[in-house]
This record gives C-alpha cells, sequence and structure tokens, in this order.
C-alpha cells in the first residue's frame, strides 16, 4: 500500500523536469515567492475596502492604542478585516492567486494544466464526491463536538440566503485555490523528482504555517492544519486528480462557516443556517477562538480519514464505476 510514497502517479509524470530545479531548498524558495506574489493579488479587492474602513475609524483606533495599548490596537485593525464584506471580497480574490499560480507553472516551468490534477475524466464525479467528503468529515466532527458538549447548536432564525449563496461560491473558489497553490503546484512540483514523502510533508507543513496569522490559532489548530494537508496530499495522490480535493476543501469549509455556524480557521462568516456557541471552556473541545479545526475531534477525523483513503484498494474504482 505504500508504493505510493514510491512511484509516480500519472499527474507527476506531467510535469515537465527541464524548467524545474532539482534542489528541494530552492524549489520552497521559489515556492514561496510565488505564494508571497499569489496572496499579494489575492488581497487586492479588499484592500481599498479594508483601507476606507481603517481610515473612517482612525479616531477609535488612536483611543484604543493610547488608552489600551498596541495589542489591543492591532486586534481592532485585525477585526476589520473580519467584517463580511472584506471576508467576501477576500474570497473571491483567490480567483487571482489561482491565476497567478497557473501563469507561473504554464510560463516559468512550462507545465500542462494536466499536471496541476485537472484530468477532464470524471472530473464533475471526481468534484462531486470530494464535495461530499468535506460535507461529511466536517459534520461529523461539529456533532462530535456537540455530543460531547464542546458546542450547542441551534437553528439561525435570521440568516441571510442571499449572504448565503454568496459564500458558498466564495469557498467554492477558496477551497480551489489552496488546493491548486499547495497540491497542484508544489506538491507536485517536488514529487516530480521521486521524492514523495517530503512533497507529502512539506506542502503539509508550508499549508500549516500558511495560517499563523490567523486569530485564536493553537498548537493543537497548527497539527490540524497539517494533518488536513498530508489528508489531502495523500488524497490527491491516490485518485491522481486535484478535482477531489478542490471539493473537499471548499466544502469543509463551507459547511463549517456557513451551514454549522463554526468559525472558519479563527473567521466568522456572519451567516449559517446553524449557531454554533461554546458550553466549554476547555478548547479541546470546541477549538476556542480558531473555532473546531483547533479541536481533538478534527484531529481524530483527519487521522482516520487518511488512513481509509491510504489504505483503500484501487480508489479510483469509486469513480470510474
Amino acid at each position: 500500500m505504500f508504493k505510493i510514497f514510491k512511484e509516480k502517479n500519472s499527474t507527476m509524470k506531467l510535469v515537465p523536469q527541464e524548467h524545474i530545479p532539482k534542489n528541494v531548498m530552492l524549489q520552497c524558495l521559489i515556492f514561496l515567492g510565488v505564494f508571497i506574489v499569489s496572496q499579494i493579488f489575492a488581497s487586492i479587492p479588499s484592500f481599498i475596502p479594508m483601507m476606507m474602513s481603517i481610515f473612517s475609524k482612525m479616531s477609535i483606533l488612536m483611543d484604543t492604542l493610547n488608552n489600551q495599548g498596541y495589542t489591543a490596537y492591532m486586534e481592532e485593525v485585525i477585526s476589520i478585516g473580519y467584517t463580511p464584506t472584506i471576508i467576501i471580497l477576500s474570497l473571491y480574490g483567490t480567483i487571482l492567486a489561482t491565476a497567478i499560480t497557473m501563469l507561473f507553472c504554464k510560463l516559468i516551468e512550462r507545465r500542462p494544466m494536466t499536471s496541476l490534477g485537472f484530468h477532464k475524466k470524471y472530473a464533475l464525479k471526481n468534484y462531486l464526491i470530494g464535495c461530499l467528503v468535506g460535507i461529511v468529515l466536517m459534520s461529523v466532527c461539529v456533532l462530535l463536538s456537540a455530543m460531547f458538549k464542546g458546542i450547542s447548536l441551534s437553528l439561525n432564525p435570521n440568516i441571510s440566503w442571499k449572504l448565503f449563496i454568496i459564500y458558498l461560491l466564495g469557498f467554492i473558489f477558496q477551497g480551489a485555490s489552496e488546493e491548486v497553490i499547495f497540491r497542484g503546484y508544489f506538491m507536485n512540483t517536488v514529487a516530480s523528482k521521486g521524492r514523495i514523502v517530503l512533497a507529502v510533508i512539506l506542502n503539509s507543513v508550508f499549508f500549516g504555517l500558511a495560517h499563523s496569522f490567523n486569530m485564536g490559532l493553537t498548537p493543537l489548530a497548527l497539527l490540524n492544519l497539517v494533518l488536513y494537508g498530508i489528508f489531502a496530499s495523500i488524497y490527491a495522490i491516490r485518485f491522481d486528480n486535484i478535482w477531489g480535493v478542490c471539493g473537499i476543501h471548499s466544502f469543509w469549509n463551507f459547511m463549517q462557516g456557513n451551514f454549522w455556524g463554526v468559525q472558519v480557521s479563527g473567521i466568522d462568516t456572519s451567516t449559517s443556517i446553524f449557531i454554533a456557541d461554546s458550553t466549554s471552556n476547555n478548547n479541546i473541545l470546541n477549538g476556542g477562538d480558531f473555532g473546531l479545526e483547533g479541536s481533538i475531534f478534527v484531529t481524530i477525523i483527519l487521522i482516520l480519514a487518511t488512513v481509509i483513503v491510504l489504505f483503500c484498494k484501487n480508489p479510483t474504482k469509486l469513480v470510474d464505476e
């Protein structure tokens, strides 16, 4: 079963070698450059509205700085970036991040889009299966937390269905963007040189660290982000495409934030079918301010899901049949 870590799949074999450096450290540095540039472009749609909000609240911010100190001031500044308008613009801004990554792969590494995992065969079926997997995994985590009194769930009587749809489309773009950057581009670049285990570890660690500035991050939340990266990497390798993990990632986030009402990596999406309230001071049960991704239930579910995908015989038959 661990043969997957010894032999490249068809996606990895499609990555041309002549324009990719052999040195893995150089590959990592190039990736960081591409990632930073992509995130700068992704921030363009939300930059002007955020600056306008900061300027409009400048007097309040300065009072906070003078009376409560720098930490409280920065918390106020950061909170401006978590308003619904800024969050939505940030989600849709990831389209630009995806475009930058694809352009780099196409023009610099001279890669076909299939080398990112975008195979046409069974694309829709792979994506829909991934969406279902994301829905099930996050729902199990939420229900376990509720069962063990980490959170309580109640229906939201004031949901905005317009925002609900806007968030759904936004998370579809956002989830796919992160998978293209970390799995489609970076993992397959490193793995194309035969370093498959290293590729899985590196892209997963970088994926976790990319969330370092999110509010409420804890060591357990960081571990869970790395575990998600490992799960997504193995899923992409075993199914030999990126469509599935794009669906998983998007609906993992969407279900978490806009269905169950849990914070998504420290971000409150503001509208959801359910409202999740913390009923325990034990952050292990509910993830605290970071949201459920900082809980032990996500740790357990991601480990189990990874084992299932790793040891499942011929998972592509699930799609072919």
